[in-house]
């Protein structure tokens, strides 16, 4: 259990001090988590598109002869887009599992460490040098799912992704544990607090709703607070557990 109100307290006193460091870090994590900036692709509406745009096949109406069968530009045209796609979803799905994946880690511990005064810019890139095979292994588990539980209703997935809100950190703290320990432990620290880790999220809608004026822009200068606030909530929980 842990208490709302403190944590946003302590991390307002965070940012009074350290807030645009923690802002750029902030742009890093919606850059490399496809929160913005084109990297995430919209594969299904891609698909979609393609499938269903009659511009594709309307456009030319020219056919060629091929070893006796007639192939349309149109079709050419549509393979290409769907070998596109395809490329464009291996390139993607490498970029997050062996680079996105791992400055997530950096980046979440660079912010949980910037709460105890010890930060240091090469804390993103520590994944990297000291643990980055399991960082790989155990953010494309925890990844894979998420997106599982998220295919029988979104409400399974949502459940999910707060038991494994506390892998980032504990990749960190405990770099010797295999993948499925470190997801085991994340599930065990959020045990009876989703719904706390829920009301938390919800506490910011407030300062999301600001989104509307500025088309967008605020989610960049609360992100700080939020991320701050979620490893705050995490130092608690593990001093919990290490003093229980």
């Amino acid at each position: 259990m842990f208490d709302r109100r403190l944590i946003k307290n302590a991390a307002k006193e965070i940012l009074r001090k350290y807030y645009w460091l923690l802002f750029i870090v902030c742009l890093v994590l919606f850059l490399v988590e496809g929160n913005d900036f084109g990297i995430k692709i919209n594969f299904k509406d891609n698909i979609f598109n393609i499938m269903h745009n009659n511009s594709w096949r309307n456009s030319v109406d020219v056919q060629l002869g091929l070893l006796s069968y007639k192939l349309s530009i149109s079709y050419i045209l549509n393979f290409l887009g769907y070998l596109l796609v395809s490329v464009l979803a291996i390139l993607s799905v490498f970029f997050v599992t062996f680079v996105g994946n791992p400055l997530i880690v950096g980046c979440r511990n660079y912010i949980a460490n910037t709460c105890d005064d010890k930060q240091n810019i090469n804390d993103i890139l520590i994944p990297f040098r000291d643990y980055y095979w399991n960082a790989v292994g155990t953010m494309f588990l925890r990844n894979l799912f998420i997106f599982l539980w998220s295919l029988l209703l979104i409400i399974p997935g949502i459940i999910k992704a707060y038991s494994y809100q506390f892998v980032p950190y504990l990749l960190e703290d405990e770099p010797n544990l295999v993948y499925g320990d470190i997801l085991r432990k994340s599930a065990e620290m959020t045990r009876g607090l989703k719904m706390d880790l829920f009301i938390l999220d919800l506490s910011f809608l407030g300062w999301q709703l600001l989104n509307i004026p500025t088309f967008g822009l605020a989610k960049y200068f609360i992100s700080p607070y939020v991320q701050t606030s979620k490893a705050l909530v995490y130092q608690e929980i593990r001093r919990e557990v290490n003093h229980g």
